[in-house]
């Protein structure tokens, strides 16, 4: 993913700031209950039924080799656009997108933030398994830009090509 210009949707993990670009979100929301796949990777939470649609949860903290969730409860799920809906403007910026169903789970959704891909910094050679597409300065605090598609081809890698 090259330096990124636009909204962010900046949220919480282990007391840390992440982000994704808002164009690869379709929604927020409160959890709903998680179907655990048995022999699943460990960073796929399990399955959930969003109003008729079945997706992949990917546990971020996992994801990230950060410290275990406290509850699932007082979390918060964003579901991703898929490959086939995906808008213009997304595909225009280089984003891509699953192509099934697939909602992160998060600690909590914080902000929503416009950013300039000049102000993007290369992120720091330790971050967990080069799933950081970079950094950003916002005032003060820095905000962690991940690739969700690394993060999924990671886990395809590690699962033989099962979707997450």
């Amino acid at each position: 993913m090259k330096p990124f210009s636009g909204q962010l949707a900046v949220f919480q993990l282990a007391e840390r700031q992440y982000a994704v670009p808002v164009l690869l979100v379709e929604e927020f929301f409160r959890p709903v209950p998680i179907t655990p796949v048995p022999g699943a990777d460990r960073r796929i939470a399990g399955l959930i039924n969003l109003r008729g649609v079945s997706a992949t949860v990917v546990d971020l903290r996992v994801a990230l080799g950060l410290t275990s969730r406290p509850s699932v409860e007082a979390s918060r799920m964003l579901m991703l656009e898929v490959a086939d809906t995906l808008p213009a403007e997304a595909r225009e910026a280089g984003l891509e997108a699953p192509a099934e169903p697939v909602a992160l789970l998060v600690d909590r959704v914080e902000r929503i933030v416009t950013v300039r891909a000049e102000d993007c910094h290369p992120p720091p050679a330790s971050t967990a398994h080069g799933f950081a597409a970079g950094v950003y300065d916002l005032d003060g605090s820095y905000v962690m830009l991940l690739s969700t598609q690394r993060i999924f081809d990671d886990i395809l890698a590690q699962t033989g090509g099962a979707t997450p």
